[in-house]
């Protein structure tokens, strides 16, 4: 089952925090959401609630055909501010209208804090854009999706 944010913000009742951050949330199931601001902070729970990811845009925000950077802190959501230790993070981005993905691979790397470090993702043309951000931790894998449109 696939929870889009804009819908998941709604739900949480965090839409007015997503808004001063600069995610413009949709009606629920619309899928519809916008990119944030350079360097802005965007928080959402993963699909089956497990996990809260704090995510931040790339430098000068979104941009088509760059390979864009996001730092991302994931915690227990039943534990907020509690970093969450031997966990993996894997990176992927997908069109779901174009039924196509990326080019290239992202690199992510651990970083002693806890926190990710995400490099070279390469959103290579313009549209709607889902990011996915699976947290593995043993043998459970939990998704988190963010999507954005590029111009």
């Amino acid at each position: 089952m696939q929870v889009r944010v804009a819908s998941l913000a709604a739900a949480l009742g965090i839409a007015a925090a997503a808004l001063s951050i600069g995610v413009t949330p949709a009606a629920p199931g619309s899928g519809a959401a916008q990119a944030a601001p350079a360097r802005a902070e965007v928080r959402f729970l993963s699909n089956g609630g497990r996990y809260s990811l704090a995510v931040s845009g790339p430098a000068g925000g979104f941009e088509t055909g760059k390979a864009l950077a996001l730092d991302v802190r994931v915690e227990h959501a039943a534990a907020p501010g509690v970093r969450v230790d031997g966990i993996a993070l894997l990176v992927d981005a997908d069109m779901p209208e174009h039924l196509h993905g990326i080019n290239r691979a992202p690199r992510v790397e651990r970083r002693a804090d806890g926190s990710f470090r995400v490099e070279n993702l390469f959103l290579h043309m313009p549209g709607w854009w889902e990011i996915f951000l699976d947290v593995v931790e043993g043998p459970w894998t939990e998704r988190a999706q963010w999507r954005v449109e590029l111009d």
